[in-house]
């Protein structure tokens, strides 16, 4: 059966006690004693190079830790943070170098990681991506009627027939009046011509047309 952890020394002793004197082969004795081989000659290893002594577990954590700032260096980190508590890693990494030089200096990723240890730095806020400013004339306001008209197709649709026509709106701004609504056959500049020329005639010309952005209605002309 496997060695009990209660008494890892003493199995591990008296094993290779056995292996050594032992006449039968070291896979017999392993599969006696539930362990593998390679774990055999690890520990009959040890014994032969240092005696029971290396029967012990080794300490597992490293002996030397590569890359950490000496005391001194962390000293001077922490008391450069606390001078200036809105310096950041470049910065303290900058002032260090000016001070004391390059030799073990800390690099600014170890000075970052050490400052979020000893939780010494704030949490960065996010920064608004602004973009570029549009300047847009400013809509005329309708103070009283016939002064500004609002020009606008409303999406086509299809008859009970079939026919697929586009209904044009034509409104007064300031009573909100609708001067004209008519199906036409088509987003052309003819048609829309002869609808706005009808209502000329009817209403008057107003000062202003207010349109969308979509052809036919952006035109160059005396109405567009």
């Amino acid at each position: 059966m496997p060695w009990k952890t209660n008494s890892e020394q003493e199995q591990r002793w008296g094993f290779v006690q056995i292996a050594l004197r032992a006449k039968t082969g070291l896979a017999e004795l392993c599969r006696r004693s539930g362990i593998s081989r390679k774990t055999a000659y690890k520990w009959i290893a040890r014994f032969t190079q240092r005696g029971r002594r290396g029967l012990q577990d080794k300490n597992r954590s490293a002996h030397q830790l590569h890359n950490r700032p000496t005391q001194q260096w962390l000293d001077r980190l922490r008391r450069c943070k606390v001078k200036h508590g809105s310096w950041g890693a470049p910065k303290i990494h900058w002032a260090l170098q000016q001070r004391f030089g390059l030799l073990d200096l800390p690099s600014e990723a170890a000075i970052s990681r050490w400052l979020k240890r000893w939780r010494l730095t704030r949490p960065g806020r996010a920064r608004v991506q602004r973009g570029p400013a549009i300047l847009r004339t400013a809509l005329s306001a309708a103070r009283r009627p016939n002064e500004v008209w609002t020009v606008d197709f409303k999406g086509w649709f299809r008859t009970g027939d079939g026919t697929k026509v586009e209904p044009l709106t034509i409104r007064d701004l300031a009573s909100r009046y609708i001067l004209g609504f008519d199906l036409l056959r088509r987003q052309s500049v003819e048609e829309v011509r002869r609808v706005m020329e009808r209502l000329f005639k009817s209403y008057g010309i107003p000062q202003v047309i207010r349109v969308d952005n979509g052809l036919p209605l952006v035109l160059p002309g005396p109405w567009a």
